[in-house]
């Protein structure tokens, strides 16, 4: 039985008031007066264009903000109290997937009224066939999304005007799909970033009281850092400047101050952003010289370990130097003068000689001596006003030869002499016998002081490694980690800095606390040459710097004679080596004794936090191109909607219907009551009619 829409108007029931005409007295005026732009797209597609909008660019901003500020936190600058609020309660997350909520909501409501306002364009301007007519009508009142109207228009394509409305809508469609992932994509951003949150203040113990060091106990008893493998290499602040004297036959390290952290937890010092309180620091320039020596005698105690006599002396003066005095005016250290030393020399075995004056060898280690020898010069220029003093001063001696090179070698007085650099070398003319030598000059003098140290991000401290295939020891990173590889700069190096004091005497913590600690470090150090220890390096003095296993004496721990070893012979810089050497020592004194520390001070430091923040804009800038599209092919189709449509009022149900209704469509509409839209759009190819192009128009703007 069939049924129409005439046989459902017959059935209502006829109000009293009804008559033919819908409006009253045939008022013509709800249909021909000017529309305003507000009542085309209506208060809802109003609010959709410009609140969406705002929210659209809100959120954009807000996450920007967000993005920006994390960045520079990341490099170590100070957030606003927003974001500082936001990543310190654990927001992150939260904060961008809510902006994200607000981003794709805006977005969706926006692509349905482009889909709307799309819809009337094709209606009024670019025409449609009749099977499509009732869906693009029905989407002015319904916008349902881009989606179902994307469908219409690639099906519905019947010349070129058409193409420019299609790749409109199939853009809007893929800015649509593209933004319901922003959550996704914005979260790639993100990683486990080390930043300062807080700030931390307290009293931090910085040494050992004089009046009462360590109870009874004596400091210096029983300590042998020499012969004890470091169980790490902590980080620690530096200021340094380069040498500013380029004098032939000097290496200079440059002014060097380093800071140890008063902190016995690594994770601590490698989370230390700044610290402001008292702390040990030492002043590590290192200056080496071309000496001039003469070997008196050489005494053989076995094949591999012989004690070397002489005196050491300097040539000429040298800018970095002062010399000292006896009483007023009797100088015991100008240029001349002889200072005499007695020490151990390694020399070696007769199954691996090799000549190897001052050249690298990956297989064998030089054969290497550090003496301690008496006042020779003063290092000019200290930490401390008025102490140059305390200058140390190192004699480093590298031999070649075996010892039946050195029984054969003829008298001393006899041997060749040559300079290179810091180094004097003196040969046999007779056998391979040879000794190459360098004088250096260091006035650490540990002192604590109220310091400022800060740096912009964490730092690992280095380890050494073992290479079993040639049975080596890896040194690079700790090389690099103490300034001993040159050319690295000081940011890769992971240390803090050391901000620099124009009066460092008058930074002295001793004028804050009523306590005086004591500078043990460098004490403490001396035990190794000292010949009573009974821990001693070697029987006669000196610290023997190559791996040796004599029954006179034996030489220091292994990790440091291959971290010296690497540094001299890739350098051939004896400063750079024996600054590394004496930090890396001096450390192990510092952190031995910093949980007996009994002297404290009010400190002010802060320690990162992990925290999960954006790190990088890929997946912001995919949002922001994103959002530009959506933005400009919403702004352009409501120009186009505004400017080429006038009889559409979107979200306005019974103008959508009545619109399509006319003589040519009213058949369709009786008969295809309980049709599908396959059914119709079947019927309407089989006889022709799909192939016309109809459109919204009023009769008289035809």
């Amino acid at each position: 039985m069939e049924v129409s829409m005439s046989s459902i108007s017959d059935r209502a029931e006829k109000l009293p008031h009804e008559t033919i005409n819908f409006l009253p007295n045939n008022d013509d005026h709800y249909r021909k007066r000017e529309r305003r732009f507000w009542e085309a797209i209506g208060l809802y597609g109003l609010g959709t264009l410009v609140l969406g909008s705002i929210a659209v660019i809100a959120s954009a901003v807000f996450l920007s903000f967000f993005w920006a500020t994390s960045r520079r936190v990341i490099q170590g600058q100070i957030a606003p109290q927003l974001w500082h609020m936001i990543v310190s309660r654990g927001w992150t997350t939260r904060a961008v997937t809510l902006s994200t909520v607000v981003i794709r909501s805006a977005v969706a409501f926006q692509a349905g009224l482009i889909s709307a306002m799309m819809a009337a364009l094709l209606l009024e301007k670019n025409r449609t066939r009749i099977s499509k007519l009732p869906v693009l009508s029905i989407l002015r009142a319904a916008n349902t999304g881009p989606s179902s109207l994307a469908w219409l228009t690639v099906g519905n394509t019947y010349s070129f005007s058409s193409l420019p409305y299609i790749i409109l809508i199939l853009t809007a469609l893929v800015a649509t799909i593209i933004s319901q992932a922003f959550s996704t994509i914005l979260l790639q951003d993100l990683s486990n970033q080390s930043i300062l949150l807080s700030s931390n203040a307290r009293n931090v113990t910085y040494g050992i009281n004089y009046n009462g060091a360590l109870g009874d106990t004596d400091v210096y008893s029983g300590i042998n850092y020499w012969k004890t493998s470091p169980t790490n290499y902590p980080r620690f602040a530096e200021y340094s400047e380069p040498a500013s004297s380029t004098e032939d036959g000097v290496m200079d390290t440059g002014r060097t101050y380093r800071a140890y952290l008063p902190f016995s937890s690594a994770q601590d010092r490698m989370r230390l952003r700044n610290f402001t309180g008292s702390t040990t620091v030492l002043d590590l320039r290192t200056v080496c010289v071309r000496p001039t020596l003469k070997i008196t005698s050489a005494t053989a105690f076995d094949d591999l370990l012989w004690f070397l006599n002489g005196t050491a002396s300097l040539s000429r003066n040298y800018t970095q130097l002062s010399y000292p005095t006896i009483g007023l005016s009797t100088a015991i250290g100008v240029a001349g003068s002889n200072m005499a030393f007695n020490c151990s020399i390694a020399l070696r075995d007769s199954g691996t000689q090799q000549q190897t004056i001052l050249k690298y060898s990956d297989k064998l280690y030089w054969k290497t001596t550090l003496c301690s020898v008496d006042e020779l010069a003063n290092l000019n220029g200290g930490i401390r006003t008025g102490m140059d003093w305390y200058t140390r001063t190192y004699l480093i001696l590298n031999t070649t030869g075996i010892s039946s090179d050195w029984e054969t070698a003829g008298a001393f007085d006899t041997w060749r002499k040559s300079d290179s650099e810091a180094w004097t070398t003196l040969s046999s003319p007779k056998t391979l016998a040879g000794l190459s030598a360098s004088v250096c000059f260091m006035n650490p003098l540990p002192w604590d002081y109220q310091v400022n140290i800060h740096s912009k991000e964490d730092s690992q401290e280095p380890s050494i490694g073992w290479n079993n295939v040639t049975g080596a020891y890896i040194t690079e990173s700790i090389r690099q980690f103490y300034g001993a590889v040159p050319g690295v700069p000081f940011e890769d190096r992971g240390l803090l800095q050391l901000e620099p004091r124009a009066n460092w005497t008058a930074a002295s913590s001793d004028f804050i606390s009523d306590k005086t600690t004591v500078n043990f470090l460098l004490t403490a150090l001396d035990e190794g040459f000292t010949a009573t220890n009974m821990d001693t390096t070697s029987l006669d003095g000196g610290v023997i710097l190559t791996p040796l296993n004599s029954n006179g004496g034996s030489a220091i721990h292994r990790v440091h004679i291959a971290i010296f070893q690497d540094i001299i012979q890739k350098t051939s810089n004896p400063a750079l080596a024996l600054q590394t050497l004496l930090t890396i020592l001096t450390q192990m004194a510092f952190y031995d004794f910093l949980p007996q520390f009994d002297v404290n001070l009010p400190a002010q430091f802060s320690l990162s936090t992990i925290v999960n923040i954006p790190h990088q804009w890929k997946g912001f800038g995919i949002m922001v191109a994103v959002l530009a599209v959506h933005l400009f092919v919403l702004s352009l189709t409501a120009l186009l909607f505004f400017l080429n449509t006038k009889h559409s009022l979107l979200g306005n149900s019974w103008q959508a219907v009545a619109q399509v209704v006319s003589e040519r469509t009213r058949p369709i509409l009786n008969q295809s009551f309980d049709m599908t839209d396959r059914e119709v759009e079947k019927v309407l190819k089989a006889s022709g009619r799909d192939q016309k192009i109809f459109g919204v128009s009023r009769s008289s703007d035809m």
